[in-house]
């Protein structure tokens, strides 16, 4: 694994609550890769999606 990946890992978690996360990255083939986002993340979200040639998902309510 690249440095790079491994750093990637690393991301800090936030104190962010389920209920706060309203996006998604799926890595296409990379299951492990996948991410949430907060709304105040969608900046870092995008690159993220950028990066690994995906895209950015709205996560649906639970009622």
């Amino acid at each position: 694994m690249a440095d790079d990946e491994r750093a990637e890992r690393r991301r800090p978690r936030t104190s962010a609550k389920l209920g706060d996360l309203t996006l998604i990255v799926r890595v296409p083939g990379k299951p492990a890769a996948v991410r949430t986002f907060t709304a105040a993340e969608a900046a870092e979200a995008r690159r993220y999606a950028e990066q690994h040639g995906s895209t950015v998902e709205q996560l649906g309510s639970i009622q």
